[in-house]
C-alpha cells in the first residue's frame, strides 16, 4: 500500500475514532444510565482512547517529513 493509501485510511480512522471519543464523553456527562450501560461506554470510550492515540502517531510518522521542515528547520 503506497503512502497515498495510508494517509487515506489512517485519517479517515483518526475522524471517526474522534467523533466516537466526543459521543462517548458526551454521553457519560450528560445521560442518565445504569451502572452496566456506564461500564459498558466507558469501555468504549476507553479502548477507543488507545485506538485515537495509535492512529495520532500514524498520521504524525506519515507527515513527519512536513512537521521536520515546519518545525525543525
Amino acid at each position: 500500500m503506497n503512502k497515498a493509501r495510508w494517509l487515506l485510511w489512517g485519517n479517515a480512522f483518526l475522524g471517526i475514532s474522534f467523533v466516537f471519543q466526543v459521543i462517548t464523553s458526551v454521553v457519560l456527562f450528560f445521560v442518565a444510565m445504569s451502572k452496566a450501560q456506564e461500564h459498558m461506554v466507558y469501555l468504549v470510550h476507553a479502548y477507543n482512547g488507545f485506538l485515537l492515540v495509535a492512529f495520532s502517531i500514524l498520521h504524525i510518522g506519515l507527515h513527519w517529513r512536513t512537521v521536520k521542515i515546519v518545525y525543525f528547520e
